[in-house]
């Protein structure tokens, strides 16, 4: 294809990076992402997260949610503009076989109050 020369975005090589979009649950509203065509390799494509247009749309931060409380996926990534609404506290009916899920937080923040290509 000729996308696979384009590199992924900084959020696409953190999840590449643990574990892929296999291991991570990514709740960000993004339509589409960067993955590498295979393991290791320097090579990235685009892949649609979802059908566009559809209610898989909709649906994706609950599915990938769900995933990650269920611990099949071990990672979650929560953007600002997807994380009203999304809750990951435990409760013993979504708890992993390792027990509830641990989690770590890696803030970006982007400060609402500046203005953005504007001039005084």
């Amino acid at each position: 294809s000729a996308r696979e020369d384009l590199l992924g975005s900084a959020l696409d090589a953190l999840i590449d990076e643990l574990g892929g979009p296999k291991a991570v649950a990514e709740m960000t509203g993004r339509k589409a992402r960067m993955v590498r065509t295979r393991p290791a390799s320097s090579r990235w494509c685009l892949q649609l997260r979802a059908k566009p247009e559809s209610s898989e749309m909709e649906q994706l931060n609950v599915v990938e949610r769900n995933e990650f409380m269920r611990g099949s996926k071990l990672v979650a990534i929560i953007s600002d503009a997807a994380s009203t609404g999304i809750s990951l506290q435990s409760d013993s009916s979504t708890a992993s076989a390792s027990g509830r899920p641990s989690s770590g937080e890696i803030v970006a923040a982007w400060p609402r109050t500046r203005s953005v290509g504007t001039h005084a």
